[in-house]
Order: C-alpha cells, then structure tokens, then sequence
C-alpha cells in the first residue's frame, strides 16, 4: 500500500480538497447573492469533501457515506492517532449542514439564521487544517520507523492559539493560490467579509444576516399528500410528519 500511498494522496488532493476549496468559495458567492437554499448546499459539499480528504490522507474509504456529515466526522474520529479540535459551534454547524444541506429540492422546511457564513468561515479553517498527509513515517536510528502524526497534529493544533488565523497556509492549496494572485478573479469572492482566510488581519467583519425561511408547497398544503407522493419523492420524516397532521384534522372535523 505504501507505493500507492502518493496517488491516494493527489486524489484526496486534487478531487476532494481542491475541489472542496471551490465550493467553498461558491458557497460565500451565493451568499453574498442572497442565494440561500444554494449557499448550504455548496456549504455542505465543501464540507463533506473536506472530511472525505481526511480520510483518503489517512488511507481510510470514503464509501458508503453520501452526504451524512455527522457519519463521516464519526470515521474521522475514528483514525488512529487522529485529534480533532473543532469548536463546539463547528460541530453543531456540521449538524446543521447534515440536515438542510441536502435540502437542495426545498423537500422540507428551508431555514438560516444570520450567522451561517461566519460559522461556515470557521468552520473550513478549522477542519482544512487536517486535509494533509499527517500519517506518514520516516526512518529511525534504530532501523525502525517513526510517525509524525502526532508531530503534526500538535503543529495543528497550536494555530488555533495564534489569534491569526489568515497566516495559516496549505503547501500547494487551492485557496493560497487563489489569495497569492493579487488579480485572482475569485480573490474578492474569498477574502469579501472572511476573518479566517485573506491577506491581512481582520479584527471583525460585517457580513449581511442572510436570515431566511421557505416552506415546501406539501407543508403547506398537506392535504394533497396524496397526489404529492405519485410525482416526487417526499422525505419519510416529512411524510410522517404530514400524515400525522392530517389524522389529527380528520379528527378535528369529526
């Protein structure tokens, strides 16, 4: 497995982190446009991308997950040696990206609250900083060999500390080189309102409350389930829930 351990490493770069990468920065260009339902479905793709590269960085499979977020930070957990430092409003971002991200055909109820680009910005820069080959080991004096993961991680983890977060960078990264081209048409689309990736220390932002909430056409007219259900696919959660809201105003009427 070693041997192939270089092309595992370019695939979890080039097709999971990079592209991640651009998805992230389209997630901040349909917030900005006020393109919500949009906004965290690229959030949840630059997410789970993000993690999925993890995984590949360690030799681990990224089958079998689709887009369950809070299983696949599970696996990542579960690499040996492996210390994740997420916040604890980047884990409940994470849950909430697992719930409306794949919501990409309104098939439930559609909300933001305000503050859904600061944390998604936070939460790429906590969890990109593990998107690298961490796992790796090098000869010892013994004429054995040493990992350096957990090297790694301590390195990881003491950026948190730096109170600076724009000066983290990834050796060969989609962003940096975004933020290295001084004309880079995506360039303002990264750094617009970003505490966490730019060129210069940002003590605050003012990123515009995107607050937003759409109800499908079936939650607000339950009463048709039934012709619903012949055409599209309805989420069982949802269908339950209408079903039950419909028994309760037969019962009502009677």
């Amino acid at each position: 497995m070693e041997e192939e351990t270089p092309f595992i490493n370019d695939v979890a770069t080039r097709s999971f982190r990079d592209v991640a990468d651009q998805d992230y920065i389209t997630a901040r260009i349909c917030y900005r446009q006020g393109l919500m339902i949009q906004f965290v479905w690229m959030a949840e793709q630059a997410i789970e991308k993000y993690l999925k590269a993890i995984l590949l960085f360690n030799m681990r499979s990224t089958k079998g997950h689709s887009h369950a977020l809070m299983a696949i930070l599970d696996e990542v957990k579960k690499i040996e040696g492996m210390r994740l430092d997420l916040s604890d409003d980047v884990i409940r971002f994470i849950s909430y990206l697992d719930d409306q991200g794949s919501n990409r055909y309104l098939d439930k109820p559609h909300y933001t609250k305000g503050k859904e680009l600061y944390f998604l910005d936070k939460s790429v820069w906590e969890i990109r900083r593990y998107c690298k080959y961490i796992n790796q080991e090098i000869p010892n004096r013994s004429g054995g060999h040493k990992n350096l993961m957990d090297i790694h991680i301590n390195t990881i983890h003491s950026l948190k500390e730096t109170k600076r977060p724009h000066k983290f960078r990834l050796t060969g990264g989609y962003l940096e080189k975004v933020l290295e081209k001084k004309k880079h048409l995506q360039k303002d689309s990264l750094i617009w309102q970003n505490l966490y990736y730019g060129n210069k220390y940002k003590s605050q932002v003012r990123i515009p409350r995107q607050m937003n909430a759409i109800n499908p056409t079936h939650i607000l007219h339950p009463e048709h389930i039934k012709h619903y259900e012949k055409l599209f696919q309805i989420p069982p959660k949802i269908k339950t829930q209408i079903n039950n809201y419909n028994q309760r105003s037969k019962r009502k009427k009677t």
